[in-house]
């Protein structure tokens, strides 16, 4: 889930990271992208609980998905 406000963006659980080996997971990027909401531009990433499918998202190769969160 995502909000935007103003020029904040948060996403509430990041969910799983863009090369998911499952194919019906880790669309978030894509899907911010046809909002046309770049991860550079997320500001802040709450997570619910610490499970793999809230946090593996929050790491992308080794980096930060989202670098100004």
């Amino acid at each position: 889930m995502g909000l935007k406000i103003g020029e904040e963006v948060a996403l509430i659980d990041k969910g799983f990271r863009e090369e998911s080996p499952n194919p019906d997971f880790g669309w978030l990027a894509e899907g911010l992208c046809l909002l046309g909401i770049k991860s550079e531009q997320v500001t802040t990433v709450f997570l619910s609980h610490a499970h793999f499918d809230q946090l593996d998202g929050t790491v992308n190769k080794g980096k930060p998905a989202c670098t100004n969160a």
